[in-house]
């Protein structure tokens, strides 16, 4: 019982959380919510410790119809260079471009992965055969495509 309960909250976070919380960015980063921007940093650095360190990148925003402002992203961005970002409903910035597209895909794709493992690991015991065969090819050819998906994410992000 208590190795299913372990096993029941690895798979809801880190096969649910990432793909609802992938979802919402990726439309952010395809530009269907929320509206454009252009944002200019001024100065970079890291915030947080240990292995919550990230970059954080202030600048001028400039959105459609609306004043500038002072703002600050979440990511690596040029400094004194226009970036391209969409500014969401919740008030944070998403950069725009391949790389954000295929980072929030593959990070969505690979908690469908992990949702779809557990499910085949829970009810293994109860599938003919057949399907249990199916369900090892479905676990396998996500774990291919979010492989994939990972290395099409560094080459864009080494590219660009």
């Amino acid at each position: 019982m208590r190795a299913a309960l372990a096993v029941t909250v690895f798979v809801l976070l880190f096969g649910l959380a990432p793909l609802l919380g992938s979802g919402y960015m990726l439309a952010g980063a395809l530009g269907l919510v929320g509206h454009q921007g252009v944002f200019t940093a001024v100065d970079c650095h890291m915030t947080g410790s240990g292995k919550n360190r990230h970059n954080v990148c202030e600048g001028e925003l400039v959105a459609a119809h609306r004043p500038q402002r002072y703002a600050s992203i979440e990511a690596e961005v040029p400094l004194q260079r226009a970036t391209r970002v969409q500014v969401l409903p919740s008030g944070s910035l998403e950069t725009v471009g391949p790389a954000a597209v295929t980072g929030w895909a593959t990070l969505g794709l690979g908690g469908l992965t992990v949702l779809t493992a557990g499910a085949h690991t829970a009810l293994r015991g109860r599938l003919e055969p057949r399907a249990r065969s199916l369900g090892r090819r479905l676990c396998l050819a996500l774990a291919s495509l979010t492989g994939a998906g990972l290395v099409v994410y560094v080459v864009v992000r080494v590219v660009t």
